[in-house]
């Protein structure tokens, strides 16, 4: 099984930064049993390429949190 993960936080988003190192910290402790790669700088033409080789594909974009 391999696992992908593409994204980009806004440079203020303090809690999507912290998730993006969590997912790093993860990839490291399951390395061996599992393939884990984070691809950075995500956008529409590096997800045209991504689905077009996925047998799952979950986009979960939430909206930015107004005041």
């Amino acid at each position: 099984m391999q696992i992908i993960f593409a994204g980009k936080a806004h440079p203020k988003d303090n809690p999507g930064k912290e998730l993006i190192q969590q997912i790093i910290a993860w990839r490291a402790r399951i390395a061996s049993d599992v393939g884990i790669v984070f691809l950075e700088d995500y956008d529409m033409t590096v997800a045209r390429y991504l689905v077009q080789g996925c047998d799952v594909w979950l986009n979960t974009p939430l909206r930015p949190a107004r005041s």
